[in-house]
């Protein structure tokens, strides 16, 4: 919270949104994350910010920033499988990474069961089926400044 805060201390900013890489509702935690360490739920992002404090999932977040309308289905590939709906102005975050797939696996563990030119097309293929035809934007990789 040190170097946040140190790295943003000449900025003019009122509030604090934060995409987090799990579940949210109301714009709090509700459990801890997958693939981070703990503490989440019981962190006071408030007063640690002294603003207020906003929590969204960041596959929510990034298909929000990407949306132009209509329905769209945003699917990001990173350290998990982040995936959200939008449609009709509304955001959906979808847990796909977390969607039972062959044999008990699920989908963001898919990649990990041989190769990635194998795994990849399936869990996609996967992942069409339970959404349908929505219009798609599919991100992978991390965003460079």
């Amino acid at each position: 919270m040190a170097g946040v805060k140190s790295a943003t201390a000449d900025w003019d900013f009122d509030a604090v949104t934060i995409g987090f890489p799990g579940s949210s509702r109301t714009g709090s935690v509700v459990r801890e994350p997958l693939n981070l360490g703990g503490g989440w739920l019981d962190a006071n992002l408030e007063r640690a910010f002294d603003r207020p404090v906003r929590i969204i999932n960041d596959a929510a977040l990034q298909a929000l920033a990407s949306y132009e309308g209509g329905r769209m289905l945003f699917v990001g590939f990173g350290t998990s499988i982040g995936s959200a709906l939008v449609a009709d102005d509304t955001i959906v975050p979808v847990e796909l990474g977390l969607t039972p797939v062959h044999q008990a696996r699920d989908v963001q563990d898919a990649p990990h069961q041989g190769s990635a030119e194998e795994a990849g097309p399936q869990a996609l293929a996967e992942v069409r089926a339970r959404v349908g035809r929505a219009p798609f934007k599919i991100f992978s990789g991390r965003a460079t400044r």
